[in-house]
């Protein structure tokens, strides 16, 4: 950027003047580009720091829950893997095993891979879809 002093016109040089150029503006303008850089790289900086806070929080958010589900998923697994005698688990002894709510406990559990029974009688029992693979649709028409 090539700064181009201004002449004044019929005013008298002084020791900081030369040419009837006045220093000062030169100086001025120089003063207010670095203000102006400054600013730009406190914006940068102020930036930066905002979105490594947000991520550092959200990681101590969120690593306690996935601490906390891969404990849960342990449990699932083994209580799964030992349905007792109608190869089924009850909705309320899985949720209740691992202390979840119903619909923490069916995000989990459709994650591992399994599936909720499609008996008529509306009971609310799960299972390995490996042990228990769906069905194949009948024709409704």
């Amino acid at each position: 950027m090539k700064i181009i002093p201004r002449v004044i016109q019929n005013e008298r040089p002084c020791a900081f003047q030369s040419n009837r150029i006045f220093y000062s503006e030169i100086i001025t303008s120089w003063t207010q580009m670095s203000d102006a850089l400054i600013g730009f790289i406190g914006v940068i900086v102020g930036s930066a720091a905002t979105l490594i806070s947000q991520y550092f929080a959200h990681w101590l958010q969120t690593r306690d829950a996935k601490a906390r589900d891969l404990k849960r998923r342990a449990l699932l697994t083994h209580l799964l893997d030992n349905p007792g005698t109608t190869g089924w688990r009850s909705m309320a002894t899985l949720s209740g095993v691992i202390g979840a709510s119903r619909e923490e406990t069916a995000r989990l559990l459709i994650d591992m891979d399994a599936r909720r029974n499609e008996a008529p009688n509306g009971s609310d029992v799960w299972g390995w879809i490996k042990d228990h693979p769906l069905p194949d649709a009948k024709d409704e028409t």
